[in-house]
């Protein structure tokens, strides 16, 4: 691999700008002009021999060759990753209010929300919350010939002898089946926003009732679609903690509520399904996370038995990884400048040790390698997506910042 050492940027990303012509077209390397911050010259002003003039290019013809790392004049900007929208979907059935150490389990959650809102990174994540059970007030019918004679407390279920709405079948107070009733207690917004709304009303909640997984994923899903056809520069995930395999509410078998994850995770706009086991990590929920995740993530497990509360602050933080996902966002170009695509270079900083990683056509080319691809399927102005061991060194902090540089030859494998 080519080392390029730079003086101000770790992780690097570098865009050749170019100025826009009058008529509407880009101007040449050679025309002159303005740039950002530049980390090798400086906007309307000579370098390194070159002169700058109105309407052109902040690398001038008689400036050093843009493909040579040491003497490239690049602009250099943060790298932020793709902002993530999601819905935390919480379990608060009966089995939540178990004693664990220094408490429920509930209240082992309580105490993590707050601790992992506190050191979330409030301008990639927006965040919402739907609860679930939610309970119907009154009593279902005693019998029934078909659904609509159940309504909310149905569907009717055929017993042999006789039929009995779904919601009879257990006790008071009755689950909630209806997708309405799961709409998020806390609608989504910016995590620092609704940090205390989220922590408020998971503290005013007394856990009961069983556990009707359906019908909150399919609600968190489809809220999720309709929030993304707004915010189409944001990835979608469901974040589902539960401490229970599903019961109330069809279906409750593990191979069609995996089917409701992956339709949620191939439809449009996509949504993932991340699940976290608090206390539990079982085949049911290992079939739905890994439905809903691509590559598959699997279940984040938080052992309850002791450390609760510390053990599933660490498990909030590791989805949260996982959701945001190793994409960033290109930063837009001032007004009238457009991007090169040949001019795009991906590096990072190891021990304070700056080096440049290489550009690979696909996924499928990267290997147990350093590198970095347009993201598919998305239009490559907005976004990169760094290969898995970029993208571990990122999750272990072994790579310590991340910057984007504009203005040098892309390095490639």
């Amino acid at each position: 691999m080519r080392t390029w050492r730079l003086t101000s940027v770790v992780l690097c990303v570098g865009l050749y700008v170019a100025c826009s012509s009058a008529d509407g077209g880009s101007s040449s390397p050679g025309d002159g002009g303005s740039g950002g911050q530049s980390s090798g010259g400086s906007s309307g002003s000579q370098a390194s021999g070159g002169t700058s003039g109105a309407g052109g290019s902040f690398l001038d013809a008689a400036a050093p060759d843009a493909s040579d790392a040491d003497f490239c004049l690049g602009e250099t900007y943060e790298a932020k990753r793709r902002p993530l929208g999601s819905l935390l979907v919480v379990d608060r059935s009966k089995s939540m209010d178990v004693v664990t150490s220094g408490g429920t389990r509930w209240q082992a959650l309580d105490t993590a929300l707050t601790s992992f809102l506190a050191d979330t990174d409030t301008d990639a994540l927006q965040l919402g919350l739907v609860l679930f059970p939610e309970f119907l007030s009154g009593d279902p019918p005693s019998s029934c010939v078909d659904d609509k004679d159940c309504g909310p407390y149905g569907p009717c279920q055929d017993l042999g002898s006789f039929d009995r709405c779904f919601a009879s079948l257990g006790s008071a107070p009755y689950v909630s089946c209806e997708a309405t009733d799961y709409a998020p207690s806390v609608a989504i917004g910016p995590a620092a926003t609704v940090a205390s709304s989220i922590t408020s009303t998971i503290s005013g909640v007394t856990p009961s009732g069983n556990t009707p997984t359906s019908a909150a994923l399919l609600s968190a899903i489809d809220s999720l679609r309709v929030w993304g056809a707004d915010h189409t520069d944001h990835r979608l995930a469901v974040i589902l903690a539960t401490d229970g395999d599903p019961t109330d509410c069809i279906p409750t078998d593990a191979s069609s509520i995996a089917q409701i994850a992956a339709d949620g995770l191939a439809g449009s706009p996509s949504v993932s399904t991340f699940v976290v086991g608090v206390g539990i990590n079982s085949g049911p929920l290992q079939q739905i996370a890994a439905a809903g995740t691509d590559p598959d993530v699997g279940v984040v497990f938080a052992d309850v038995g002791s450390n609760a509360s510390a053990n599933l602050t660490d498990a909030l933080r590791s989805v949260r990884f996982e959701a945001l996902g190793c994409e960033f966002l290109i930063p837009e170009p001032q007004a009238g400048m457009v991007v090169d695509f040949d001019r795009v270079n991906f590096g990072v900083s190891t021990g304070g040790e700056e080096t440049q990683v290489p550009k690979v056509s696909d996924p499928s080319q990267c290997g147990n390698e350093a590198g970095w691809y347009y993201t598919p399927g998305v239009d490559p102005a907005e976004t990169v997506t760094a290969c898995p061991a970029t993208c571990e060194g990122l999750r272990d902090g072994s790579i310590e910042r991340v910057n984007f540089q504009l203005g040098c030859e892309t390095i490639v494998k």
